[in-house]
């Protein structure tokens, strides 16, 4: 009922859905919020939401915005899926970030809707993807070391000379 009632409120403010542009930023805005409500996410589903930033931000700040969810998303598929299933510390950083990221795409689409009454927001709309920009910057530099680690954990306890270790470790345990 709160999706719905969220669209019917967004559905009926007046905006002028005969610019393109407008048009685009409606559908942009009901593609996230469509994915902010199902009930899981695919990486894939990223395919859905970027030809409107595409669209609607042609420049460095569309960029920025795909960028970072094109990050996320590698992320999220190969890294957790594949080769990390147990680090769910990571999946955890990628929902999380991911959803920052659509709130502020969401306020974006927003405000090519109606700039006049986001009007107070504006200060930070601009500085918005320098901000997440340099935060993604900042996980890349924390999270490699520890996806690298947790790579190399997991694969020294899938390799034989792992099961040998742990064999080891636990004959070792028995004889104190």
């Amino acid at each position: 009922l709160a999706f719905l009632g969220l669209y019917v409120y967004l559905f009926t403010r007046p905006a002028d859905y005969d610019q393109p542009r407008n048009l685009l930023a409606f559908a942009g805005l009901t593609v996230i919020i469509f994915l902010l409500y199902s009930k899981g996410y695919s990486p894939q589903f990223l395919v859905y939401l970027l030809p409107f930033v595409l669209l609607l931000m042609p420049d460095g700040r569309g960029l920025t915005y795909l960028l970072i969810l094109t990050f996320l998303n590698v992320l999220e598929q190969p890294i957790y899926f594949v080769l990390l299933p147990e680090a769910r510390w990571l999946l955890t950083f990628v929902v999380l970030a991911r959803l920052i990221v659509m709130l502020a795409l969401a306020v974006e689409f927003l405000f090519i809707l109606a700039p006049m009454r986001l009007a107070p927001l504006a200060q930070a709309r601009r500085y918005a993807p320098l901000a997440l920009g340099g935060l993604t910057a900042l996980a890349l530099i924390i999270l490699t070391p520890l996806t690298l680690r947790a790579y190399s954990g997991s694969q020294a306890a899938n390799s034989a000379m792992g099961t040998f270790a742990g064999f080891m470790e636990t004959q070792s345990g028995n004889s104190r």
